[in-house]
């Protein structure tokens, strides 16, 4: 039985979103209507439900998962391909352009005429002969802050606590070389502001939105150390509460639903 066959089942249907699209051609030729599918549940979903609906006599010698994902139709998509979990709240925009501002102004600062000896590279310029972790960490902030963990799996609470020996902002905040005296470096650079919007016959309202700022690298760097401990736990519950989510639609059955709430002031 191939993974096609499965589509035209009563059972099976019900796990695929169906999408019905009408392309033209060039010329605007009517080529018909065109079904693509997304896969709602994961591949080892699919296959479960799959055995599941197999007469009990076949069920102990159905391919396994292998077998079954080279079966997958091209025109069908996987569930990663259609759901996007992740957090896109003030937070993490004010975070993002926060650290973008300071890469923007420190570029400037990593520069040497010396030439580098080494493999390592600067993640500011190329012409920069500095080793610290501040240069050669090339990952975000709230990524190289925290000690390395395995992919999927969540910071430990001391290190978003910034309480652990091996890992913290500092390490990677600020090079000790290039930027502990630059107190004279500044620029324009867009932030994150709470501005006060007024509307003719309405209250005066306070809201988000990217201005441009003449800022001090000296400055940013101390928003950054102010704001840092809170986007770490909030970054982490977020993160949290999305695995969570995401094993929940993994186990989710055909008659249930998914709801998520969350009172954390953090979130």
């Amino acid at each position: 039985m191939s993974f096609s066959m499965l589509l035209v089942t009563d059972n099976f249907v019900d796990n695929f979103l169906q999408d019905q699209v009408k392309p033209s051609g060039n010329r605007g030729e009517d080529f018909g209507w065109e079904q693509k599918c997304y896969l709602r549940v994961s591949i080892d979903r699919a296959h479960e439900l799959w055995v599941d609906q197999l007469p009990i006599g076949k069920q102990a010698a159905a391919p396994g998962v292998s077998t079954f994902r080279k079966w997958l139709p091209f025109w069908v998509r996987l569930r990663d391909e259609r759901h996007a979990i992740s957090c896109v709240c003030v937070h993490h925009h004010t975070h993002e352009m926060l650290e973008a501002a300071i890469r923007r102004l420190r570029v400037n600062l990593h520069r040497s005429k010396r030439v580098r000896n080494d493999a390592l590279t600067c993640r500011f310029g190329t012409r920069c002969d500095c080793a610290c972790a501040a240069c050669i960490v090339d990952e975000p902030l709230l990524s190289a802050a925290v000690c390395p963990t395995q992919y999927g799996q969540l910071p430990v609470l001391s290190c978003i606590l910034q309480q652990c020996d091996e890992c913290g902002l500092q390490k990677v905040l600020r090079c000790p070389r290039k930027e502990n005296n630059a107190t004279e470096t500044s620029g324009t650079v867009r932030l994150m502001r709470c501005v006060k919007c007024s509307i003719p016959g309405h209250k005066d309202k306070d809201l988000w939105k990217p201005v441009s700022e003449r800022q001090s690298i000296d400055g940013l760097f101390t928003e950054m150390s102010e704001k840092f401990g809170f986007m770490l736990m909030h970054d982490y519950l977020a993160r949290r509460l999305a695995s969570r989510f995401r094993k929940n639609i993994d186990d989710l059955r055909l008659d249930e639903e998914v709801s998520v709430k969350s009172k954390s002031p953090m979130l």
